[in-house]
Protein backbone atom coordinates (compact mmCIF):
# COMPACT_ATOMS: atom_id res chain seq x y z
CA UNK A 1 0.00 0.00 0.00
CA UNK A 2 1.14 3.39 -1.13
CA UNK A 3 0.18 6.69 0.08
CA UNK A 4 1.65 10.30 -0.49
CA UNK A 5 1.11 12.08 2.65
CA UNK A 6 -2.70 11.69 3.10
CA UNK A 7 -2.63 8.28 5.32
CA UNK A 8 -5.53 7.76 7.79
CA UNK A 9 -6.48 5.27 10.18
CA UNK A 10 -9.43 4.21 8.47
CA UNK A 11 -7.15 3.76 5.06
CA UNK A 12 -4.74 1.14 7.49
CA UNK A 13 -8.01 -0.40 8.59
CA UNK A 14 -9.01 -0.97 4.98
CA UNK A 15 -5.68 -2.25 4.25
CA UNK A 16 -5.61 -5.07 6.94
CA UNK A 17 -8.73 -6.03 6.53
CA UNK A 18 -8.51 -7.14 3.05
CA UNK A 19 -5.74 -10.02 4.56
CA UNK A 20 -8.21 -10.73 7.45
CA UNK A 21 -11.68 -10.52 6.40
CA UNK A 22 -13.30 -13.95 6.32
CA UNK A 23 -10.12 -15.65 7.08
CA UNK A 24 -9.33 -14.90 10.54
CA UNK A 25 -11.62 -14.88 13.90
CA UNK A 26 -11.63 -11.95 15.65
CA UNK A 27 -9.61 -12.58 18.90
CA UNK A 28 -6.83 -13.57 16.47
CA UNK A 29 -5.84 -10.26 14.80
CA UNK A 30 -3.30 -8.61 16.29
CA UNK A 31 -0.60 -6.98 14.13
CA UNK A 32 2.96 -5.71 14.84
CA UNK A 33 4.14 -3.14 12.51
CA UNK A 34 7.61 -1.94 12.45
CA UNK A 35 8.23 1.35 11.66
CA UNK A 36 10.87 3.94 12.08
CA UNK A 37 11.20 7.59 14.12
CA UNK A 38 9.29 9.36 11.65
CA UNK A 39 6.83 6.77 10.91
CA UNK A 40 6.20 6.38 14.70
CA UNK A 41 5.29 10.14 15.38
CA UNK A 42 3.23 9.76 12.04
CA UNK A 43 0.97 6.72 14.14
CA UNK A 44 0.71 9.31 17.12
CA UNK A 45 -0.54 12.04 15.08
CA UNK A 46 -2.96 9.62 13.33
CA UNK A 47 -4.71 8.39 16.62
CA UNK A 48 -4.72 11.69 18.69
CA UNK A 49 -6.39 13.01 14.80
CA UNK A 50 -9.25 10.31 15.74
CA UNK A 51 -9.21 10.80 19.26
CA UNK A 52 -9.41 14.20 19.78
CA UNK A 53 -13.16 14.27 19.75
CA UNK A 54 -13.69 12.56 22.29
CA UNK A 55 -10.18 12.75 24.35
CA UNK A 56 -10.19 14.51 28.23
CA UNK A 57 -7.18 15.94 29.77
CA UNK A 58 -6.61 13.50 32.38
CA UNK A 59 -3.85 12.29 34.45
CA UNK A 60 -2.69 9.98 31.52
CA UNK A 61 -1.47 13.38 29.68
CA UNK A 62 -0.90 15.40 32.30
CA UNK A 63 1.39 14.87 35.57
CA UNK A 64 3.51 16.25 38.15
CA UNK A 65 6.49 17.06 37.52
CA UNK A 66 9.69 18.94 39.53
CA UNK A 67 10.97 22.20 38.31
CA UNK A 68 12.93 24.80 38.93
CA UNK A 69 10.52 27.15 37.26
CA UNK A 70 7.76 26.27 39.61
CA UNK A 71 6.87 24.64 43.07
CA UNK A 72 3.63 23.75 41.31
CA UNK A 73 5.12 21.98 37.88
CA UNK A 74 3.30 19.71 35.28
CA UNK A 75 3.97 17.89 32.27
CA UNK A 76 1.91 17.76 29.76
CA UNK A 77 1.97 14.79 26.76
CA UNK A 78 1.45 11.36 25.49
CA UNK A 79 2.23 9.12 22.77
CA UNK A 80 -0.05 6.20 21.48
CA UNK A 81 2.40 3.33 19.84
CA UNK A 82 -0.96 0.67 19.97
CA UNK A 83 -4.56 1.36 18.35
CA UNK A 84 -7.53 -1.11 18.93
CA UNK A 85 -9.67 -0.75 15.54
CA UNK A 86 -13.23 -2.48 14.98
CA UNK A 87 -13.53 -5.86 14.81
CA UNK A 88 -10.95 -7.16 16.86
CA UNK A 89 -7.86 -5.74 14.55
CA UNK A 90 -5.40 -4.47 17.24
CA UNK A 91 -2.33 -2.52 16.00
CA UNK A 92 0.86 -2.25 17.76
CA UNK A 93 4.31 -0.74 16.65
CA UNK A 94 7.63 -2.24 17.09
CA UNK A 95 10.42 0.14 16.79
CA UNK A 96 12.87 -0.57 13.57
CA UNK A 97 15.98 1.42 13.90
CA UNK A 98 17.22 0.56 10.35
CA UNK A 99 15.08 2.74 8.77
CA UNK A 100 16.36 5.55 10.09
CA UNK A 101 20.12 4.47 9.48
CA UNK A 102 21.23 7.57 6.64
CA UNK A 103 24.02 5.39 5.20
CA UNK A 104 21.68 2.30 4.19
CA UNK A 105 18.79 4.89 3.88
CA UNK A 106 20.51 8.41 1.91
CA UNK A 107 17.51 9.87 0.27
CA UNK A 108 15.98 11.98 2.98
CA UNK A 109 11.78 12.43 3.24
CA UNK A 110 10.69 15.83 1.68
CA UNK A 111 10.16 18.57 3.86
CA UNK A 112 12.74 17.33 6.68
CA UNK A 113 16.25 17.72 7.03
CA UNK A 114 16.39 14.49 9.44
CA UNK A 115 14.48 11.82 8.58
CA UNK A 116 15.12 9.51 5.68
CA UNK A 117 11.94 8.37 3.51
CA UNK A 118 12.21 4.68 4.95
CA UNK A 119 11.63 5.96 8.09
CA UNK A 120 8.16 6.97 7.42
CA UNK A 121 7.59 3.26 6.13
CA UNK A 122 5.66 0.50 8.16
CA UNK A 123 6.02 -2.89 7.45
CA UNK A 124 3.46 -4.96 8.70
CA UNK A 125 3.78 -8.47 10.45
CA UNK A 126 0.91 -10.95 11.50
CA UNK A 127 2.26 -13.04 14.39
CA UNK A 128 -1.24 -14.58 15.16
CA UNK A 129 -1.68 -18.26 14.43
CA UNK A 130 -2.22 -19.77 10.64
CA UNK A 131 -3.46 -23.10 9.44
CA UNK A 132 -1.03 -22.58 6.51
CA UNK A 133 1.72 -24.42 8.23
CA UNK A 134 3.36 -27.09 7.17
CA UNK A 135 2.50 -30.95 8.35
CA UNK A 136 3.41 -31.82 11.37
CA UNK A 137 4.76 -28.14 12.69
CA UNK A 138 5.41 -27.94 16.47
CA UNK A 139 3.92 -24.12 16.09
CA UNK A 140 1.18 -22.65 15.21
CA UNK A 141 2.35 -18.89 14.55
CA UNK A 142 2.37 -17.36 10.97
CA UNK A 143 5.72 -16.21 11.09
CA UNK A 144 8.79 -18.07 13.43
CA UNK A 145 11.69 -20.11 13.13
CA UNK A 146 12.36 -23.51 11.14
CA UNK A 147 15.17 -25.44 12.04
CA UNK A 148 17.20 -27.50 9.24
CA UNK A 149 17.22 -31.47 10.91
CA UNK A 150 20.13 -33.02 11.00
CA UNK A 151 22.95 -29.97 10.41
CA UNK A 152 24.20 -29.15 14.09
CA UNK A 153 26.65 -29.75 15.79
CA UNK A 154 27.73 -29.90 19.35
CA UNK A 155 31.82 -29.12 21.17
CA UNK A 156 32.86 -28.12 23.99
CA UNK A 157 36.59 -26.28 25.52
CA UNK A 158 37.70 -26.62 28.83
CA UNK A 159 40.89 -25.27 30.19
CA UNK A 160 42.49 -25.87 33.44
CA UNK A 161 39.84 -28.45 33.88
CA UNK A 162 38.73 -31.31 31.67
CA UNK A 163 35.10 -30.83 30.81
CA UNK A 164 33.98 -34.49 31.43
CA UNK A 165 35.69 -35.59 34.33
CA UNK A 166 36.93 -32.39 35.98
CA UNK A 167 40.35 -33.53 36.44
CA UNK A 168 43.30 -30.94 36.35
CA UNK A 169 44.86 -30.94 32.96
CA UNK A 170 48.75 -31.60 34.09
CA UNK A 171 50.74 -30.12 31.49
CA UNK A 172 48.01 -30.18 28.72
CA UNK A 173 47.08 -27.89 26.07
CA UNK A 174 44.43 -25.33 27.72
CA UNK A 175 42.45 -22.42 25.88
CA UNK A 176 42.94 -20.08 28.59
CA UNK A 177 44.26 -20.12 32.31
CA UNK A 178 41.24 -20.55 34.31
CA UNK A 179 38.50 -23.11 35.49
CA UNK A 180 35.96 -21.54 33.03
CA UNK A 181 34.53 -24.34 30.53
CA UNK A 182 32.41 -23.57 27.51
CA UNK A 183 29.45 -25.62 25.62
CA UNK A 184 28.38 -24.71 21.96
CA UNK A 185 26.26 -25.50 20.34
CA UNK A 186 25.71 -24.62 16.17
CA UNK A 187 22.14 -25.14 14.24
CA UNK A 188 20.88 -24.17 11.03
CA UNK A 189 17.66 -22.20 10.08
CA UNK A 190 16.18 -19.11 8.60
CA UNK A 191 13.21 -17.35 9.16
CA UNK A 192 9.87 -18.59 7.90
CA UNK A 193 6.23 -17.00 7.03
CA UNK A 194 3.89 -19.95 5.96
CA UNK A 195 1.20 -17.13 4.43
CA UNK A 196 3.05 -14.27 3.08
CA UNK A 197 -0.03 -12.80 2.49
CA UNK A 198 -0.73 -11.71 6.12
CA UNK A 199 2.51 -9.48 5.70
CA UNK A 200 2.34 -6.18 3.91
CA UNK A 201 3.67 -2.77 3.62
CA UNK A 202 2.72 1.12 4.02
CA UNK A 203 4.92 3.27 2.32
CA UNK A 204 5.12 6.81 1.93
CA UNK A 205 5.72 7.95 -1.74
CA UNK A 206 5.63 11.85 -1.61
CA UNK A 207 5.31 12.03 -5.52
CA UNK A 208 2.92 9.65 -6.23
CA UNK A 209 -0.39 11.29 -6.80
CA UNK A 210 -3.26 8.47 -5.40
Amino acid sequence: MQHNGSLTLSDIFQYLMTIFLGRKDFADRKIRIATGEAGAVLFDTLVKAQASSILTLDTMFINKENSVYNDNSLGFGAQFTKWRAPNGVTVELVPDPVKDNKQLFPELAPGTSNYTLESFAMDIFDFGKTDQKASGASREENITMIMQDGVESYFTISNVYDFETGAEKSGGNVYAHNKTGSIYREMSGSLCVWDVSRVGRIEYTPATSL
